[in-house]
This record gives structure tokens, C-alpha cells and sequence, in this order.
């Protein structure tokens, strides 16, 4: 059975979906099926080292956002941020979460920095 599980680390805080009373906490390591550690990779809650053709493929921390830490560390992090993917994850995540305007605006500022020039 230990084949089929895969050591994630999370990188946006979010709550088991069987148990909502469960948390994972941003930097925790946990180990799920493989199949729901893609499913989670895919909606940007987790990441794991995949190896293709002798290359690994990791987030760095600079590509996180943190939604959960204050506005000023979010802006923070937004400035340092070169995922355009990323930035626009968190904006949909954020315009659908609190929708604090000075993290909206940071968020949307950064993303039109990183937007190719025509």
C-alpha cells in the first residue's frame, strides 16, 4: 500500500474535506494517496518532487502566497512573487475570500508587472 502514497508539503492552509475539524497547516508534511495528492497539487493546496527525465520539479517559497498572513506580509510576498500563474490564483482566491483591497491591488499590480510587453 505504501506505493500508492505520496509525501506532500503544504503550501496553502486548508481544512481535510472528510473532517472539517482536521487543519493542514502551510510547511506541514503529510502523506496522502497518490490520487489525492494530485488533486490537491492541482488546486495549488500542496506540492511534491516529481522526477522527469532526471528533472525535479518544485515550487520554491517564493512562489507562495499565503492568504492567511496579514496584509502587509502578503504585499510582502507579492512583490517577491515571479509566478504570474501563482498571482492569478491568489487574486481569484482572494476577490472570492476576504477581498481586503490593498491585497487585491498588490496582487493585480504584480501581475500586470509580469505581463509580456507587445
Amino acid at each position: 500500500m505504501k506505493d500508492n502514497m505520496q509525501n506532500v508539503t503544504v503550501l496553502t492552509a486548508f481544512r481535510d474535506k472528510d473532517n472539517f475539524t482536521k487543519a493542514y497547516a502551510v510547511g506541514s508534511e503529510i502523506e496522502f494517496t497518490k490520487e489525492r495528492a494530485e488533486h490537491l497539487k492541482k488546486l495549488g493546496l500542496v506540492v511534491f518532487e516529481e522526477s522527469k527525465a532526471d528533472k525535479v520539479v518544485m515550487m520554491t517559497v517564493d512562489e507562495v502566497i499565503d492568504l492567511l498572513a496579514s496584509c502587509q506580509t502578503i504585499v510582502s510576498d507579492v512583490k517577491k512573487c515571479n509566478s504570474f500563474e501563482e498571482l492569478e490564483k491568489a487574486l481569484i482566491a482572494e476577490t472570492n475570500g476576504k477581498n481586503r483591497k490593498s491585497v487585491i491591488e498588490a496582487l493585480q499590480t504584480r501581475i500586470e508587472e509580469l505581463q509580456p510587453v507587445e
